[in-house]
């Protein structure tokens, strides 16, 4: 395909995140990135969109173009097209897929790549393509055994999955958890997402006392678990020791939390807010705790073993894909109160081989994970080029 043709050719990408930005569009916006590079045409759609974001405005200066979903009161024009029903009530996530399908309907792109939070919020973005007869291909940043879809949507979502040209995973678990849910996907493949710090080796070990652990996380409790971990440190042995914690990130949870771990009155734990500074966070602390009730695969981990730092972690997600426990780090039982403790426990006492472990986790981490910073990009890129052909 020449590259007179390529510039003729439009990808749209539509995001279900809700928030300005977050670690599930690193691998849409790398394979953008790719694609805008070998010159096809690039439109971003998204809830909310930050003009001046360092990842927005790096898409605009290679020609890329970004908007916030919106159905601007063109709602009939959809109904005229039969791609909705007339009377749909239009809750929040139809609003969304209406307005996803005004922009394709206007800007008829040669391929759609819909990029979700979970692996079922973009199920009307996929619909929409497969309506307009637009080629897609999915992303699935999670996956969650808590989180079944009804019997009522399971063919729906499947449909969904499985018309795809190729339906992304970013962890084993999260395709195996979907297959279970709807049913085997003969698309189906894992992506991991781009790492995007700690390739050039694991840091020096920080020289800190007393021990000081980092939760590198968005602020939202019931997905990232924060509150279980708040509740172990309020544990009387705990109360003894003597540690730091720093809770990295926003989110919506932030005044609760900052609120529950003040009205338990634990000193040692601090709130730094959101941070793209990596390598500070890894210079100054041992060992990550990720106390989530549900994940992909989190680049907080992955990165933190990549710099030399053992993950303490619940086995939701691809944690466990990733860390051995008791060798490269340590995996809980599981997200409860109690798992968490135990875990935190056995860490604590093998504290003196951190620096050891983290070495280890540095190995395999680079094993599991072989990806250069742009190749999970190049890999979306390629499938999205086999996609229009």
């Amino acid at each position: 395909m020449g590259n007179r043709r390529k510039r003729s050719l439009r990808v749209l990408v539509i995001s279900s995140c809700p928030e300005i930005w977050g670690g599930s569009e690193e691998l849409w916006w790398s394979g953008a990135m790719t694609l805008l590079e070998r010159g096809y045409q690039v439109d971003v759609v998204r809830p909310v969109v930050d003009q001046a974001h360092p990842r927005i405005a790096a898409l605009a200066s290679r020609g890329g173009r970004s908007y916030a979903l919106s159905t601007r009161g063109e709602r009939p024009l959809l109904i005229l097209s039969g791609l909705t029903p007339r009377g749909w009530r239009v809750n929040a996530r139809r609003q969304a897929g209406i307005a996803a399908g005004l922009t394709m309907m206007r800007r008829r792109p040669d391929l759609v790549i819909v990029s979700q939070g979970q692996n079922y919020d973009g199920l009307l973005f996929a619909q929409m393509a497969h309506r307009l007869r637009i080629p897609y291909v999915v992303i699935s940043q999670k996956a969650s055994e808590v989180t079944w879809p009804p019997d009522t949507g399971r063919e729906r979502l499947h449909r969904a999955h499985s018309r795809a040209y190729a339906s992304l995973f970013v962890s084993e678990h999260n395709r195996r958890v979907t297959e279970d849910q709807v049913g085997p996907i003969a698309c189906a493949q894992v992506v991991r997402n781009p790492v995007l710090f700690g390739h050039e080796g694991p840091l020096p070990w920080p020289d800190v006392e007393p021990p000081r652990l980092a939760c590198v996380a968005r602020l939202h409790a019931p997905e990232k678990g924060q509150d279980s971990l708040l509740r172990v440190l309020d544990r009387p042995r705990w109360r003894e020791r003597k540690y730091e914690l720093t809770f990295y990130g926003t989110g919506h949870n932030a005044i609760g939390l900052q609120d529950l771990a003040r009205r338990l009155e634990i000193p040692q734990v601090h709130f730094a807010g959101n941070t793209n500074d990596v390598r500070a966070v890894w210079e100054s602390h041992s060992a990550l705790i990720l106390p989530s009730r549900s994940e992909g695969l989190p680049l907080a981990l992955v990165e933190a073993m990549m710099c030399g730092r053992p993950g303490i972690v619940t086995p939701v997600g691809g944690n466990a894909e990733i860390v051995e426990d008791g060798v490269t780090g340590f995996v809980a039982a599981g997200s409860e109160v109690d798992a968490l403790d135990h875990a935190l426990e056995r860490a604590w006492a093998a504290r003196e081989q951190w620096e050891a472990i983290g070495q280890k986790a540095a190995a395999e981490v680079r094993r599991l994970v072989p990806d250069g910073p742009h190749d999970a990009g190049i890999r979306l890129a390629d499938l999205a080029e086999a996609a229009m052909r």
